[in-house]
């Protein structure tokens, strides 16, 4: 549902769990992410891509629900590891999720998607 304090709500938690199906963007997760949370995800591409396994979190086959409370049980007892993790997931979100750096990407994807195209045009294709 609608959450109207979204860094309150993490601030306040000690792992982020997104048990998903299916992820488009998992903008959730790079917020929990950049909050300093360990995440609990499950094995699919979007997650996957955020998140390393052992480094940021634990990764869960899809429909495990045995494997999602084990290392959700594991992070939640092991302070070090979780902070660890979790130290390891703001330091990833710092370094590839920043506002500033995906612009700069995202710039970067159009110069050299427009380059691909004039030199397309060019060619008369």
């Amino acid at each position: 549902g609608l959450v109207n304090d979204v860094p309150g709500l993490l601030a306040r938690a000690a792992v982020f769990c997104m048990p998903s199906r299916w992820e488009g963007s998992p903008l959730a997760c790079m917020e929990a992410m950049a909050a300093g949370l360990p995440v609990v995800g499950s094995t699919i591409g979007p997650i996957e891509e955020l998140v390393d396994e052992g480094v940021e979190g634990d990764l869960v086959p899809v429909g495990n629900p045995t494997g999602l409370s084990t290392a959700l049980l594991t992070l939640l007892e092991n302070r070090g590891l979780r902070r660890q993790m979790g130290a390891g997931a703001r330091k990833r979100a710092h370094e590839q999720f920043d506002v500033d750096r995906m612009v700069r990407r995202l710039e970067e994807l159009y110069t050299w998607a427009s380059e691909r195209v004039g030199q397309t045009c060019r060619l008369g294709r």
